[in-house]
C-alpha cells in the first residue's frame, strides 16, 4: 500500500471516531462532566483558602 492511501485511511478513521463519539455521548453527559469539574475547582479553592491550624510550635515562637 502506498503512503498516501495509508494517510487517507487514517484520516477517515479519525473523522469517523470523532463523529461516532459525538453521537454516542449525549450532551447531558458532557454538561455533567463540566459541572463536576467546576465543583472540583470550588472544593480545591476552599481547601487552599482555609487557614492552617495553629500548632503548639507556632504558639511558642
Amino acid at each position: 500500500m502506498k503512503l498516501r492511501i495509508k494517510i487517507e485511511i487514517f484520516i477517515i478513521a479519525l473523522l469517523l471516531t470523532f463523529l461516532i463519539f459525538s453521537l454516542l455521548v449525549p450532551s447531558g453527559a458532557l454538561d455533567l462532566m463540566k459541572k463536576g469539574k467546576e465543583a472540583g475547582y470550588e472544593i480545591t479553592m476552599h481547601v487552599v483558602a482555609r487557614p492552617a491550624p495553629v500548632t503548639h510550635q507556632d504558639a511558642v515562637i
